[in-house]
């Protein structure tokens, strides 16, 4: 009873005063410029790569309040969440698995890397600092460096502010607050997004439920444009989630020592990031300066602990540990229009990176500088034809134990205009990721070190199609991956099913599949995108810790996304799914097994009061449905049906 008047909740909100449902298709159009794919400015229908736009009208029809759940529903990418609002579990963060791969994407923050040894926390970008989202599918490495082996996600901020006040509440305690101000050089905004109690959102055995009784966001952000083409920008960010473990039935080896209910641990995961902008650009140059610095830190109480051979057993012991990861960098860009025929674009970069394994233990602390030198020809072979040839020398110096690294990457790119509106291309591009340091050297805890680890290398070919006719757009992608040392992370648990230590070794990878997408932006109040994927992504353990010395599945095969948009005068109604099947959950050192499919659904309505008013009203999970958001042998339940209702004034 409860589930079908939520529904009717849902129903009653988003129809109310337009009577239809929605979504927009604004996000497929391949008319749009994008910059991110060839770092120069080219329609979508005009670039030889898969890629999608995610725009500030997205954003605000999507109702999303972070990034995270910006790309929830992303073709070709499967969800993951451990807690509400697309929350993280400290260094378990809610990774974009592009095309089946879980450690290659790389996340830009205005084409700078924002990157914590492979974590990007994307649940605490608030959407409203964003402008768009460019995606990148199919490998950037070339471009763009390691960790670009899947593709790249670029969130472009705004540049002006808004002027605003928006305040919203909702069940399971959400509360959000948002402030933006200044003028057209000056920027400054506040962000507050909080959840109560969720409950039971995993069983960690038959004797323990976790719950989440508290996630915090906080966010504050600067930025000041110096010039026309020099801009700062600052960010402050905070994200806190609490994990409350406790027993749902006692172990007989605590037979009057505990009871149902009582507490088994708890633990607070937090971030705290501090990242400075300084972006310049011109129509020959772009030039940019970078640090980073995020402070990942874990506490909490053991009331009771397992013990080998033992069981449960009373500790009352706290559980700390703290890291800092810091990289600063700079990249410079020449873009050379050599004749109307050949464009060069060239440059190099600087990273340098540091590991502060824990600020309780001194002199844990690896640094490495990472130099890279990329150059593109991008030349019109004939008056249909355009081949874009690319390559990017990178090496590291300073490494810990002499572990550096050198490696030349190199893609090619065809592009075949059938007519203006219609083009057929060809990708084939090559990629690689380094180690990170928590991974080689440990991040404390139950980590192990692994100095022997390989950097992954990998290959990806792809033909696709682009057609823009009339208010229609349509995309075909056809793909094909290879990766030899991918880094995935190998688990030992006891006999109670607790991981006792973790370690991360190499791996073979695999993946094929094809993606298909159509959009319709009409003038008669309807918009409306359609997708489907099939991929089939498999992974092999190699070396002397092989878990899985075996192909095994990842991931799901079948994905669909779409939805539809109706917009009537001051209201606007949105609905999105995003449904994902033929699953199974791949742990590290067991065989995959069947997961039940998850439908991922939004409804989003907003009503314009007036020049300076709107309210809106999100809904997640309208469906009330107990899916599985983890892709490994884990379940963590989607939030149940839950919704925000908001109030935003304009002055």
């Amino acid at each position: 009873m409860l589930k079908r008047s939520h529904v009717t909740l849902c129903i009653a909100a988003a129809l109310c005063g337009s009577g239809y449902l929605v979504q927009a298709a604004d996000m497929y159009l391949l008319n749009e410029i994008v910059v991110t794919a060839t770092r120069s400015a080219k329609e979508q229908v005009d670039i030889p790569m898969s890629t999608d736009t995610i725009s500030t009208e997205d954003l605000k029809e999507s109702g999303a309040t972070n990034a995270q759940l910006a790309l929830s529903t992303l073709a070709g990418v499967p969800f993951k969440q451990f807690g509400p609002g697309g929350g993280h579990m400290g260094t378990m963060s809610t990774e974009i698995a592009m095309r089946g791969i879980g450690n290659g994407t790389l996340v830009l923050i205005n084409g700078n890397p924002v990157s914590a040894r492979g974590k990007y926390f994307l649940d605490s970008i608030p959407a409203e600092r964003i402008e768009r989202i460019e995606v990148i599918k199919g490998g950037g490495s070339v471009l763009y460096g390691s960790e670009a082996m899947a593709g790249v996600i670029n969130i472009i901020t705004k540049d002006s502010a808004s002027n605003s006040i928006r305040l919203g509440f909702g069940n399971f305690g959400q509360q959000l607050y948002d402030v933006e101000a200044g003028t057209d050089r000056l920027q400054v905004a506040v962000h507050r997004e909080r959840w109560g109690m969720v409950a039971h959102l995993k069983d960690m055995d038959k004797y323990r439920r976790a719950d989440a009784p508290r996630t915090l966001k906080e966010s504050a952000h600067i930025g000041y444009k110096l010039s026309d083409n020099l801009r700062f920008e600052y960010d402050w960010r905070i994200s806190e989630s609490d994990y409350l473990y406790w027993f749902k039935q006692v172990p007989p080896e605590l037979t009057g020592i505990a009871e149902y209910g009582d507490e088994q641990q708890h633990r607070r995961y937090g971030t705290r990031q501090s990242m400075y902008q300084l972006n310049y650009a011109d129509d020959d140059w772009t030039a940019r300066a970078y640090y980073n610095r995020v402070h990942i830190s874990n506490h909490g109480w053991d009331v009771f602990k397992t013990q080998k051979g033992v069981g449960y057993v009373p500790t009352n012991k706290p559980y700390d540990s703290d890291e800092i990861n810091t990289n600063y960098g700079l990249d410079i860009q020449r873009t050379q229009i050599v004749s109307d025929r050949l464009t060069l674009i060239y440059g190099l970069t600087y990273q340098r990176e540091a590991f502060d394994k824990s600020v309780y233990t001194p002199n844990d602390v690896f640094e490495r500088n990472i130099y890279a030198l990329y150059a593109q020809a991008d030349t019109k072979a004939s008056d249909r034809d355009t081949l874009i040839l690319s390559g990017r020398k990178t090496w590291t110096g300073g490494a810990p134990g002499g572990l550096n690294y050198h490696n030349f990457s190199a893609a090619g790119q065809w592009l075949h205009e059938l007519n203006p509106q219609e083009n057929l291309y060809l990708n084939i591009s090559q990629s690689f990721i380094m180690p990170t340091f928590s991974q080689m050297f440990g991040s404390g805890g139950l980590s192990e070190p692994n100095p022997g680890l390989k950097p992954q290398h990998g290959i990806n070919y792809e033909i696709g199609y682009k057609k823009v006719h009339d208010k229609h757009a349509y995309k075909i992608a056809v793909y094909k991956m290879n990766i030899s040392d991918n880094i995935k992370v190998n688990v030992n648990r006891d006999e109670f099913g607790n991981i006792k230590d973790y370690q991360y070794g190499n791996s073979d990878f695999k993946n094929k599949g094809i993606e298909a997408e159509m959009s319709y932006r009409g003038d008669n109040h309807w918009s409306y995108r359609f997708g489907i994927s099939y991929n089939d992504p498999w992974n092999r353990d190699t070396g002397d810790i092989a878990k899985k010395p075996y192909w095994d599945r990842q991931y799901g095969r079948w994905q669909v996304t779409g939805g539809a948009t109706y917009q009537n005068g001051p209201w606007i109604s949105n609905f999105t799914l995003s449904y994902l099947a033929d699953r199974v959950g791949s742990p590290s050192s067991a065989h995959s097994s069947y997961v039940r499919p998850y439908l991922l659904t939004t409804w989003n309505t907003q009503y314009r009061l007036n020049d300076n008013s709107t309210i809106a009203l999100r809904i997640d999970n309208v469906l009330d449905r107990n899916d599985n958001l983890s892709h490994s042998g884990t379940f963590y339940r989607a939030t149940p049906f839950n919704y925000l209702l908001s109030y935003q004034y304009e002055f």
